[in-house]
């Protein structure tokens, strides 16, 4: 029914008039079934590929894939791997920061240290036996260590057993000769294997005795191949300086063969001891102790004492008699002449005038 008073249209044209509303064609003739039939297949076709195209449009705007293709009226799937994807987006540093990466601790790595050669070495040791103060300096030596094998210098060859230091040296610090010892005839061989030195020099192997007080260095000096140590030892010395004199007389003045002529010794002074006594008399003859003992150890003391001997010439002439005392420091001496006649025979013997000289030394 017509209600708005135009032209009433068939069922046909309605439909006629929709396509070319939504498709943009103009309606299929009525006259041609067959034809229209095909086209209506064909625009149901061109509506599905466009609304999948509207489709693949819209998922480009919101996901940014491909569009797909289309080949012979057939839809293509789209292979993962043909599409792109989409640029990952790192946080900013202001608003997420970075995360450290965790960290392991190292160990130190323990590396074995080469081997290190052995070096020759010594150690000195020096002792003083002799009392504080005294005089008389006695002291022990010990020598400790390890140095290079000498060798024998005539023959060339290693000594095995032998002392491997090459010598010592001791200096008393008063100017006096320095002691020591010496090894010999060795040498010192290049690459020669170390061996053990240990030796010990007793108390009283180098005595000494110092003439006046005073502060001295005693001194000891070790050698060996390569290598030289020395050490060095403080000596005070409280006890006054030692001095002897020695006088010498005799009696008679002027002997004659085979009469005893005696010899007085007179000493004064500061020291140990005066003995032993030693009188030579000139002829070749001469007094010595039978047994002396030694009392150097002893503190100083004053001296004065008075020892005779005597002597008988057995030929004429002049004689100088000599004379000294002491042993431990200083020595005193002293000489005298005398004049001997020959024996009297009978009858009366006449002696000429003589002078004597008499020669002082204090030591």
């Amino acid at each position: 029914m017509n209600t708005s008073g135009g032209p009433q249209l068939a069922d046909g044209e309605v439909r006629g008039w929709l396509d070319v509303a939504l498709l943009g064609e103009p309606p299929v003739p009525d006259a041609v079934p067959a034809v229209r039939s095909a086209i209506r297949r064909r625009r149901r076709t061109m509506a599905a590929s466009t609304g999948l195209a509207f489709v693949a449009f819209v998922g480009l705007i919101l996901g940014g894939l491909q569009l797909p293709r289309a080949d012979n009226d057939r839809l293509d799937t789209v292979s993962p791997a043909s599409v792109s994807p989409a640029p990952s987006i790192s946080p900013s540093p202001s608003t997420a920061p970075s995360a450290k990466p965790p960290v392991t601790p190292s160990l130190p790595v323990v590396r074995p240290s080469p081997p290190v050669a052995a070096k020759p070495h010594l150690t000195v040791t020096i002792t003083r036996t002799s009392p504080a103060g005294a005089r008389d300096l006695t002291f022990s030596v010990r020598i400790r260590g390890r140095v290079p094998q000498l060798w024998n210098a005539q023959t060339g060859q290693p000594i095995p057993n032998g002392d491997p230091l090459l010598g010592t040296a001791v200096d008393f610090g008063d100017g006096s000769p320095p002691n020591g010892s010496d090894g010999g005839a060795v040498t010192c061989h290049r690459g020669a294997p170390l061996v053990t030195v240990d030796d010990t020099f007793p108390s009283g192997f180098w005595p000494h005795r110092y003439a006046n007080p005073g502060n001295y260095a005693l001194t000891f000096t070790a050698r060996a191949c390569g290598i030289t140590v020395t050490r060095t030892a403080p000596v005070h010395v409280s006890a006054p300086a030692q001095l002897l004199s020695l006088a010498l007389t005799t009696a008679p003045l002027v002997a004659t063969v085979g009469q005893p002529v005696k010899v007085t010794l007179h000493t004064t002074g500061f020291a140990v001891d005066v003995w032993p006594y030693v009188v030579h008399y000139g002829d070749g003859a001469r007094w010595v102790p039978a047994s002396v003992g030694s009392h150097c150890a002893d503190p100083p003391k004053p001296i004065d004492d008075t020892f005779t001997v005597e002597h008988t010439y057995t030929a004429p002439g002049d004689y100088t008699i000599t004379a000294s005392d002491g042993q431990c420091g200083p020595v005193g001496r002293a000489t005298m002449s005398i004049h001997v006649d020959p024996a009297p025979s009978h009858g009366i013997v006449i002696r000429q005038p003589r002078f004597w000289v008499r020669d002082h030394i204090r030591g």
